[in-house]
């Protein structure tokens, strides 16, 4: 039996600028995070939405991958952007996706989430100006 679980992140624009001029230089610093993971859809807060292929009640232990990244042009860049990857019920699943993410050179990275489940999912941090900033595997616990 699957679960929809909720992760609840906050993301600030630190600092920003941007020339005047056409083709002027450009760039921003972000701070992302993420805060939980519930069973009910928040109100209030940033959050995304993910079917785990496990039966997760109020009081589990989930683990929630996620990255921050940089990206840009030839202008500028933008540093500490977030994407929230995948939530497991399993953390050696969630590790051995992290090892993935943190070794792929790829524009889609494909990794298992359970049960014979994969998911193939567009990389951000793939490109010329694009990279990991930092990227983690971090344990929450599933509140209502």
């Amino acid at each position: 039996m699957s679960t929809k679980l909720f992760v609840k992140y906050k993301s600030y624009c630190l600092n920003s600028f941007q020339s005047e001029k056409d083709y002027g230089d450009w760039g921003s610093t972000n701070d992302f995070s993420v805060e939980g993971v519930t069973l009910t859809k928040p109100e209030d807060y940033n959050f995304e939405e993910f079917e785990v292929p496990d039966s997760v009640k109020k009081g589990d232990d989930v683990y929630v991958l996620w990255m921050s990244y940089s990206t840009g042009d030839s202008f500028g860049s933008s540093t500490g952007n977030g994407e929230i990857i995948w939530v497991f019920s399993d953390k050696k699943l969630g590790e051995k996706a992290k090892a993935l993410w943190n070794n792929s050179k790829e524009y889609y990275v494909e990794f298992d989430v359970g049960h014979g489940i994969t998911k193939k999912i567009h990389n951000p941090a793939y490109g010329y100006f694009e990279d990991i900033e930092y990227l983690s595997l971090e344990t929450f616990t599933v509140s209502k």
